[in-house]
């Protein structure tokens, strides 16, 4: 993404029929306009139907945020922690989890979650 303050979202080519994956998937860069710093965010859209028609629901993660869900939802699906995951893995993000008084986010949802749940 090369535009501050904005956007792509594109159909999910991966949804399978049935499942609960997001039917577009996208991602943009936002600068704040107070302190000027840009975040990539990831953007997953649902068509759903209602009362007065057709409508797309959306949700919006900032991209680390989503990694680090990912990355429990991968620990626990292996029945590691966070930790011993990347360890095991090789992966380099494990060491931001190493930091004293910095524990990783959780999301209490996280562990109903199934494959085709994560929008990434």
């Amino acid at each position: 993404m090369d535009r501050e303050n904005s956007g792509t979202l594109s159909k999910n080519g991966y949804k399978r029929e049935g499942s609960k994956q997001p039917d577009a998937q996208g991602s943009a860069t936002l600068t704040c306009p107070h302190c000027q710093q840009s975040e990539s965010w990831i953007i997953a859209g649902w068509l759903r139907q209602g009362g007065s028609g057709r409508f797309t629901s959306m949700l919006f993660k900032t991209k680390a945020t989503a990694e680090r869900e990912k990355a429990d939802y991968l620990a626990k699906k292996h029945g590691d922690t966070v930790n011993d995951y990347h360890k095991r893995t090789g992966d380099a993000q494990g060491a931001s989890y190493d930091r004293p008084g910095t524990p990783p986010e959780t999301t209490p949802a996280i562990d109903a979650m199934t494959d085709d749940l994560i929008p990434f």
